[in-house]
């Protein structure tokens, strides 16, 4: 082994020098053996070579133990290597015999014994063994007194002349189903009363107990009430109501009502981002997303739906009558109800996915022909009467009584009455993403009968596990059909075939498939709509304690036989993809932004309740044939995926909508509580921040721009301070008084009895936005900025109809940094390029010269030369021009344009990105310039209009650092 290099890290270079020195063995030299005549000393020799052996034997032990590693070091790669290293319990079981071992040899200080039970403590667990007793005898007596249902099947039978059935079935009372009314959690099983006191304040998800041991939930996280609300109205742009129930209803850490899981305890960031688009498959439970039920005749729910403002070209034409068919899904934005002047854009709700019922029509043809057999009635009478139609509007549990309460006096106008239904604890969701997710759901969604006429059923088998991209499918299309019980062939077996690319007879296959689609020829209504059958499924939902027997009796390896009596579980798949860019691509010369926000599809299976758990346990359990298991996900998980899609995440990307607005109070208190929490002398200074400091760059800018030195930052440094942007620092604190943020009450009038029934919960206590702030849709944004993108750089502007913008207008758009130097973080200030100063303005257009046209050279000369190779001159040029331009002054606070509100490294880009708000209504403003010096029109040589027009600085909140970016609208 050579000896170590000098010059190398320090805690490197002990390493190899103590591994060398392990692997060094000692010896004696032989020469002293032999006399001065050539005599061997036998003595002597031996002695040497003894020690020689021994010196030996010492290496090999030290080399053995030199880099040995504990037990709890020998974890699984994304476990914490060293966490509680001194509690046996807490590594995995084959290793903990030698854990215990090394801790009693190195007197290693284990974990103390527990401690002796309070008074409170011991009462608990009386009362849980009592509970626990007297559930079992009252199963005991339950089965005593039960009678064998063959014999009593039976003898009913016989008794009427009958032939014996084989079972016996006793239609219990279906509970109704109040309408116009919001529901109550569903009522927890026996085994589960034993935490009802923990669901008082929320509800848990069907997977909650799986949940709970893998992953951070939000009862158990620093979102809790007691903390936030504090810091909430403590804060100036808070709550003033002590009362308040944080963040859309909730408390003791609820979010939205639910227990929802937030992250994994392992470290997964880069595995989500591997699995959720190059090998393997993300899943996660949404069940807290809501579903609305709604009947009636298909012209009042038309007319409900043209009020909320689902109307458009997505639901005319021929997409619009596979929507009516129900084989394709909607997706886009909800709005309130007009008020007062129509010309005014509707406020929007939040963005939902509408799926129709389609008709069935042999109900049509009974009706005909009961019509022609009564003489009485007219030919035409069944004609008269309107086509009743259902439909499922999901909606994120945020906005959830904000549309509710929207739609029920709208359905309530109509004639006759279209009828809500609340069933947000009837009907689960999951979500799976990922190149393997199609294989997982073909493996656990097995059709109970499968025919040869054109049916989801057949059409769902037919898909193949080569198909490793959702976005393939048909766009937003659905299918409703019936599954077997998955527990039926738990555990999964492991597929045999090696991954392999699909051959070409299996490709011509599945591209036929998907050009035809046959499923749209022959729609059929899916069983999920039918309450009774959701319900006739529940009931004959067989325990685990059942499924485990019939497995015992198949014998190992074997799945056991299906029976008659099994339940037919209805689901409905929607396939859904990232919607795409809405503006041209804002490309630079180094990387663009249209790489791949239309290319991830994720499937959403909607489910009863009860079967959720079924089917979650056997995707996150399934081997795929690429290795590992589906990887589970939380909330920031989610939130990590739309990021590195490039598309807005909903309610943190929205702050202009009321569940936007919340969000961003819950993120900014949980910030400034993490910022007053460290110690004033490391945490940052937001007063003391220097904003336009000269001198620090190259002599070039030296004394170009004036001498004045701005001090603090803008607004909060902790927040996207929407009130400074909108107000500024003169009139911030006047309006402060007049809007600070008041409880919203339910209007009884207009909502009748199932606003009451809110007004009745917490959750009817929303924050009113108080800046009238009104935020536009992706697709009114793209047409108002894509207009301002193509005015003139002087002169006046051409278009004749612009569209009505509002005020206060704020545009969702992401940020891609103009060189791979730095990465946007939340709370980032976003600017565009100084109009109120010429010699400020020069400076930065200067330093924007250098770097496009450095990028453009590099990209120029790399064409057809090999990428190992260095092009386009001195790599650290580019690195110096940046370093040059993030010393120079920021713009005024009159520039500021916007805020960051969620930004990192982008892994599937490969440098920073960010999702932020613009303020349209400022930046419109600064288009109006007619400076010509301001204006520069045409001095970045070979950047086209657009992509100038798309140029900003962004600043991260605490730091005087800004970096060229672009916008384009998401």
């Amino acid at each position: 082994m050579a000896p170590p290099v000098q010059g190398q890290h320090g805690n490197q270079t002990n390493r190899r020098v103590k591994s060398f020195n392990a692997r060094t063995l000692a010896f004696q030299s032989s020469d002293k053996a032999l006399s001065k005549t050539g005599e061997l000393d036998v003595s002597a020799y031996l002695a040497a070579r003894a020690f020689e052996i021994r010196s030996l034997e010492k290496g090999i032990i030290s080399s053995k133990h030199v880099n040995s590693q504990r037990a709890f070091q020998k974890v699984p790669r994304e476990l914490r290597r060293r966490t509680a290293s001194h509690d046996v319990k807490r590594v995995p079981k084959q290793l903990r015999k030698r854990a215990r071992r090394e801790m009693d040899e190195d007197n290693t200080p284990t974990r103390p014994k527990k401690r002796a039970r309070t008074r409170l403590q011991h009462i608990r667990v009386d009362t849980a063994r009592r509970l626990r007793w007297r559930n079992v005898r009252y199963k005991a007596r339950r089965r005593k007194a039960d009678k064998p249902i063959d014999d009593l099947t039976t003898r009913e039978a016989t008794s009427v002349g009958l032939a014996p059935p084989e079972y016996f079935e006793i239609a219990p009372r279906v509970p109704k189903l109040k309408k116009n009314q919001l529901a109550r959690p569903p009522p927890l099983s026996s085994s589960m009363v034993r935490y009802a006191k923990r669901q008082r304040d929320k509800t848990w998800l069907p997977t909650h107990i799986w949940h709970a041991k893998r992953a951070h939930m939000t009862s158990n996280t620093k979102w809790s009430h007691r903390r936030l609300g504090k810091v909430i109205r403590s804060s100036k742009n808070g709550v003033s109501n002590p009362g308040n129930k944080f963040c859309t209803g909730g408390v003791d850490g609820a979010l939205w009502r639910f227990a929802v899981p937030l992250a994994p305890t392992v470290k997964c960031y880069r595995s989500i981002h591997r699995s959720s688009g190059m090998r393997g498959a993300v899943v996660w439970d949404s069940s807290y997303f809501n579903t609305i039920g709604v009947e009636g005749s298909a012209d009042g729910i038309d007319q409900v739906l043209r009020e909320i403002g689902v109307d458009g070209k997505s639901t005319k034409g021929a997409i619009g009558r596979k929507w009516k068919n129900g084989t394709r899904s909607w997706s886009g934005w909800v709005f309130e109800r007009r008020q007062g002047d129509d010309k005014q854009p509707q406020q929007p709700i939040a963005p939902a996915t509408i799926v129709w019922c389609a008709e069935e029509k042999q109900a049509k043809e009974e009706d005909v022909e009961m019509t022609d057999a009564s003489p009485d009635l007219p030919s035409n009478a069944n004609n008269l009467r309107p086509p009743f139609r259902k439909l499922f509007i999901r909606v994120h549990p945020s906005a959830f009584l904000q549309l509710w309460i929207q739609l029920l006096p709208l359905c309530q106008a109509q004639k006759p009455q279209v009828t809500l239904q609340d069933l947000r604890f009837e009907i689960g969701s999951i979500d799976i993403m990922g190149p393997g997710a199609t294989e997982a759901l073909l493996s656990a969604l097995k059709p109970v009968e499968v025919g040869n006429e054109p049916s989801p059923e057949s059409t769902w088998s037919r898909l193949s596990p080569a198909l490793t991209n959702p976005a393939s499918l048909p766009q937003n299309v659905v299918l409703g059909f019936n599954i077997s019980d998955p527990r039926l062939r738990f555990p999964p077996k492991k597929s045999t075939k090696k991954p392999a690319q699909p051959t070409e007879t299996e490709t011509e296959e599945l591209t036929r498939l998907l050009a035809s689609w046959p499923s749209d020829s022959n729609p059929r209504p899916g069983d999920l709509f039918d309450r009774t059958k959701r319900l006739a499924a529940q009931r004959t939902i067989p325990s685990q304690k059942a499924i485990n027997r019939r497995q015992a009796q198949a014998g190992p390896g074997k799945y056991p036989e299906p029976r008659q009596t099994d339940p037919h579980i209805p689901i409905l798949i929607l396939v859904s993809r990232s919607p795409p860019s809405t503006s041209p691509s804002c490309s630079t010369p180094t990387t663009s932004t249209s790489a791949s926000s239309a290319d991830t599809g994720t499937y959403t299976v909607l489910v009863p309740w009860r079967f959720i758990p079924a089917i979650f346990n056997y995707l996150v359990s399934y081997p795929l044939s690429t290795g590992n298991t589906p990887a589970f996900a939380g909330l920031n998980q989610q939130r990590q995926i739309a990021f590195e899609t490039g598309t807005a995440w909903f309610p943190g990307d929205f702050p202009g909508t009321k569940a936007g607005w919340e969000w961003g109070l819950k993120e900014d208190a949980e910030r400034k509580w993490q910022w007053e929490k460290r110690p004033k002398g490391r945490r940052m200074e937001f007063d003391s921040l220097d904003l336009g400091t000269v001198g620090r760059g190259h002599g070039a800018w030296e004394g170009k721009v004036g001498g004045q030195s701005r001090k603090g930052e803008i607004g909060n440094g902790w927040s996207c301070d929407w009130r400074r942007l909108i107000y500024g620092e003169s009139l911030q604190s006047e309006k402060e008084d007049d809007n600070d943020v008041e409880m919203a009450t339910a209007d009884s009038e207009s909502a009748g009895s199932g606003e009451k029934r809110a007004a009745e919960s917490d959750d009817s206590q929303h924050i009113q936005l108080p800046l009238d702030i009104h935020h536009l849709t992706p697709s009114l944004a793209s047409s108002i900025l894509s207009q301002y993108l193509s005015l003139p750089f002087k002169g006046k502007s051409t278009i004749t109809d612009p569209p009505i913008i509002p005020s206060n207008s704020l545009a969702t758009v992401r940020i891609l940094m103009l060189t791979n130097r730095g990465s946007p973080s939340a709370c980032a200030r976003i600017y565009r390029l100084p109009t109120t100063d010429p010699a400020l303005r020069e400076c930065w257009m200067q330093t924007l010269r250098d770097q496009y046209t450095l990028l453009s050279t590099r990209k120029s000369r790399s064409r057809g030369t090999n990428s190992n190779e260095l092009t386009g001159g001195n790599p650290d040029d580019l690195d110096n021009i940046s370093a040059g331009a993030i010393h120079l002054p920021m713009p005024e606070e009159a520039d500021l344009i916007g805020f960051v509100t969620t930004g990192n490294y982008n892994l599937r880009i490969g440098q920073g990105t960010g999702v932020g708000c613009l303020y349209v209504n400022r930046l419109l403003d600064g288009a109006a310039e007619k400076d010509e010096t301001l204006v520069s029109a045409g001095s970045v040589p070979g950047m086209a209009k657009a992509m100038f027009k798309r140029l900003c600085i962004v600043r991260n909140a605490g730091d005087n650092a800004g970096r060229f970016g672009l916008w384009e609208v998401v």
